[in-house]
C-alpha cells in the first residue's frame, strides 16, 4: 500500500478512542492453573548463550503495512528473536489468500492468523496448530460517509468493501448472523484487501469499508465525513461478554515435531515483543515507519488508543475457552461447517 502522508495530527476515531474495557476472565480451574504454571516455566528458561546456533523461523507477513508486518519487523530490528535461539525470516505476500496458502504449502513455518481461519483450514486437513494469542479485534472497524448508515444493519441493500478471506470478515459475518442479517446475501460485498477497501471508500465506489489498523487510522484522515459504525471488540463483547481474538500465532505441526523447543522459544519471543511495544513505543514506532513506510506516529497512536492491543499468552492456557467459543459461534452462525478436531491446539 502506498502510505498516505502524515498530514495533520490525527483525530482519534471516536469509537475506538475510548479505553478498552477489561477482558472478562473466566474462573481458573485446576487445569487452567496447571497450564499457567507450565507457561510460566517455559518463560523462565534462560536465554541462549552468545554464539550458539539459532533456529530459523520463516514467518509470513503482508507486503503492505499490516499487523503481521509490524510484529515481524519489530522482532527482527530490535533483536528479540536472538536471545531465544531464533532467527526470524519475514516472508512477504501481497494478498491474504496467498499469506494463508503459504503455511498450508510449507512455504512458511508460522504466521499471525485468525482463529476461525485456522478452524476452516483444520477442516481442510492443513496441519497447523494454535500456539499463542496475539491481537484483540479492537482494530476492526466499518467506516462509512453516509449519515443515514448508523449501524452494520443499515448496510442492507448497500455495498461493502471487505476482504472475504480474512478473519475480520469471519468475525463480522458471525456477528451479523447473530443480529439476524445474512451479510453475504443482504449486502453486496466488493472483494478488496484493506488498502484497496480504503481506496474504494475514498472514491465513492462503495457505501462502507471494512478496515483494520493502521489503514483505519489513515482512512479517518481522508474525510471529516467518515464515521465508524462498527468495532470488532465491542461487537464480540456485546455478543459473548468476552473480547475475542483477531489474530493468534499458528505454527505448522511438522515444524513443531522437528524442533520441540521451538514453541517455548517462540512464546518467549512474542512475550518480549509485547513488553517491548509497551516499554519502547517510540522506538517501535520508528522501526515500523522505517521498515514499512507507515507515516511516523501512526503505529504509536494505534497502540496508545488501544486500537492495536497486543496480548500474548499460551493458546492452551486460560484463553483456550475463548478460542473454542469462537469456533462454536462460527458453526452456530453457519459461517463454518463444523468444529475443528482436537489437534488444532498445541499442548506441551
Amino acid at each position: 500500500m502506498s502510505a498516505a502522508p502524515a498530514a495533520t495530527p490525527a483525530r482519534a476515531p471516536r469509537e475506538a478512542a475510548r479505553p478498552a474495557r477489561t477482558a472478562h476472565r473466566p474462573a481458573r480451574s485446576r487445569s487452567g492453573l496447571a497450564a499457567l504454571l507450565v507457561a510460566a516455566a517455559l518463560l523462565l528458561v534462560p536465554a541462549l548463550p552468545a554464539g550458539a546456533q539459532r533456529t530459523r523461523l520463516r514467518m509470513a507477513v503482508l507486503s503492505f503495512p499490516a499487523i503481521s508486518t509490524f510484529v515481524a519487523q519489530i522482532i527482527r530490528e530490535a533483536g528479540l528473536d536472538r536471545p531465544h535461539g531464533l532467527e526470524v525470516e519475514a516472508v512477504p505476500f501481497a494478498t491474504i489468500s496467498a499469506y494463508y496458502a503459504a503455511i498450508a504449502t510449507g512455504e512458511v513455518d508460522t504466521l499471525a492468523g485468525g482463529p476461525n481461519v485456522l478452524q476452516r483450514m483444520r477442516l481442510e486437513r492443513v496441519p497447523v496448530q494454535a500456539v499463542a494469542t496475539l491481537v484483540r479485534p479492537s482494530d476492526l472497524v466499518l467506516i462509512t460517509r453516509h449519515p443515514e448508515v448508523r449501524s452494520v444493519l443499515d448496510l442492507r441493500g448497500k455495498t461493502l468493501a471487505a476482504d472475504m478471506g480474512s478473519q475480520q470478515f469471519q468475525l463480522l459475518a458471525i456477528y451479523t448472523r447473530w443480529k439476524g442479517m445474512d451479510l453475504r446475501r443482504e449486502v453486496t460485498i466488493v472483494q478488496a484487501p484493506f488498502p484497496l477497501a480504503r481506496a474504494q471508500l475514498a472514491a465513492g465506489r462503495v457505501d462502507a469499508a471494512m478496515l483494520i489498523e493502521p489503514v483505519a487510522t489513515l482512512a479517518m484522515r481522508d474525510s471529516p465525513a467518515y464515521r465508524i459504525i462498527f468495532n470488532g471488540r465491542r461487537a464480540w463483547r456485546e455478543m459473548t461478554g468476552t473480547d475475542g481474538w483477531e489474530l493468534i500465532v499458528w505454527m505448522r505441526e511438522d515444524v513443531i515435531r522437528r524442533s520441540p523447543a521451538l514453541v517455548p522459544a517462540a512464546l518467549r519471543m512474542f512475550t518480549d515483543f509485547q513488553r517491548y511495544v509497551r516499554t519502547n513505543l517510540d522506538e517501535a514506532d520508528r522501526i515500523v515507519a522505517r521498515t514499512t513506510g507507515l507515516p511516523p506516529g501512526a503505529f504509536k497512536e494505534s497502540v496508545l488508543y488501544r486500537r492495536l492491543h497486543f496480548e500474548v499468552s499460551p493458546a492452551w492456557g486460560r484463553e483456550r475457552a475463548a478460542l473454542e467459543q469462537m469456533f462454536r459461534l462460527a458453526v452456530e452462525a453457519g459461517v463454518i461447517e463444523r468444529l475443528p478436531d482436537a489437534g488444532w491446539l498445541y499442548q506441551p
